[in-house]
């Protein structure tokens, strides 16, 4: 009787196991997936522009060595521009990553903290209008650095779903995703010194952001490409 109930449930036992090893297969991360979009990321970061307007982009800053091991960026710019017309200065900053992970400690309250910084947490964080139907959610932090010069740090992250968050705890949230890891996040930061004032710095954030909306519509173009459950 014994041998009969395990003869008839090995069928079903079997069919079970096909199924969970699927499910597994689903749960599975195919990086080469994403390949493509990697390659359209890193191109967009070397377009963006050197001229916007009366700001003229600087000598490229480079990426120090212990960020480049924590981060490895697939893409990575760091750039000052200067303003002809008013004198004032402004640095851009994107990082790139394809593993979602590798960005937690480039999140402003660490590294800037990890630098021997002071820095205002967690932030004020706002949602700030770029151009015609772009609304960038962020979150703006103070920085003294230990010389004690100051800045205003302006930071979002866009995420290859199209959505664009303030903190890690979106990133995060995102992460939990297990289809959209392929595609990793990218993060944007504006540094202004600590002189230029709150609508200042809202006319040049919209100016330079604006000017690099089609990087950042690449950036959070894998809304298309990341793959659904039962495909």
């Amino acid at each position: 009787m014994i041998g009969k109930i395990v003869k008839m449930a090995a069928p079903a036992l079997a069919g079970a196991m096909l199924l969970g090893m699927s499910s597994l297969d689903k749960l599975r991360v195919d990086r080469s997936e994403a390949a493509s979009f990697h390659v359209a990321a890193e191109r967009a970061v070397k377009a963006a522009p050197k001229v916007i307007g009366p700001w003229y982009a600087g000598k490229e800053i480079p990426l120090p060595s212990d960020a480049a091991e924590m981060l490895h960026a697939n893409a990575y710019l760091h750039r000052p521009y200067a303003n002809l017309v008013t004198g004032q200065s402004v640095q851009l900053l994107l990082v790139q990553c394809r593993e979602t992970e590798d960005m937690q400690g480039h999140f402003p309250p660490i590294c800037y903290r990890n630098a021997g910084c002071l820095i205002n947490f967690p932030g004020d964080c706002a949602t700030w209008r770029v151009g015609e139907g772009l609304e960038i959610t962020g979150c703006e932090y103070g920085v003294t650095w230990p010389n004690g010069a100051r800045q205003y740090i302006r930071d979002f992250f866009i995420l290859p779903n199209g959505k664009i968050v303030p903190d890690m705890e979106g990133v995060n949230a995102a992460a939990k995703d297990y289809r959209e890891l392929a595609y990793g996040v990218a993060q944007v930061q504006l540094l202004f010194d600590a002189s230029v004032g709150g609508a200042e710095r809202d006319a040049i954030f919209s100016t330079l952001i604006g000017a690099n909306r089609p990087l950042i519509d690449v950036l959070r173009n894998a809304a298309n490409l990341i793959p659904r459950v039962g495909h």
